[in-house]
C-alpha cells in the first residue's frame, strides 16, 4: 500500500483518507482496481468545483458516457470501472476532490453522504477555515 493514501475495510463500510501529499488522482493511478471494484462512485468535488453539472468537463462525460454516467443531484454518478479511464482521458483529480464509492446502487446513502458534507463544511466555515 502507497505511504500517501490508506484505505480499511469493516464489514460493508470502507473508510478511505490521504496523506499530505497525495490526491485521488494518486490512488487512481497507483492503485486503479481500489476504486474500479466498486459498481457505483458519486464525484461530488473535482478541483474545487463542488456542483457537478455546471463544469464543462462532466456534461461532455456525461454526453459521452449517457448510459452510464448521470448527474443525481450536484454530484456527478460513474461506474467505479470508468474511474481510472475518466481520470485520464477527461484530466480529473488534480487538485481538492472528492469521490463516495457504493457497493450498491446510492439513493438514500447520498443525502447522508451530502447531509454529513455540508453539516462538516459549515462547521469548518464557523471555524474561520
Amino acid at each position: 500500500m502507497s505511504e500517501r493514501w490508506y484505505a480499511m475495510e469493516d464489514q460493508e463500510l470502507w473508510v478511505g483518507w490521504l496523506g499530505l501529499r497525495a490526491s485521488i488522482g494518486v490512488v487512481v493511478e497507483d492503485k486503479p482496481s481500489l476504486i474500479a471494484q466498486f459498481p457505483y462512485c458519486v464525484i461530488t468535488c473535482i478541483d474545487s468545483s463542488r456542483d457537478m453539472q455546471k463544469l464543462r468537463t462532466t456534461q461532455r462525460i456525461v454526453q459521452d458516457f449517457s448510459k452510464e454516467c448521470l448527474f443525481p443531484g450536484q454530484g456527478l454518478q460513474v461506474p467505479g470501472t470508468a474511474v481510472p479511464a475518466l481520470a485520464r482521458d477527461y484530466n480529473l483529480f488534480n487538485g481538492f476532490d472528492n469521490i463516495w464509492c457504493f457497493c450498491k446502487e446510492p439513493s438514500e446513502e447520498l443525502e447522508t453522504v451530502w447531509g454529513e458534507e455540508k453539516f462538516l463544511r459549515r462547521d469548518w466555515e464557523k471555524s474561520g477555515g
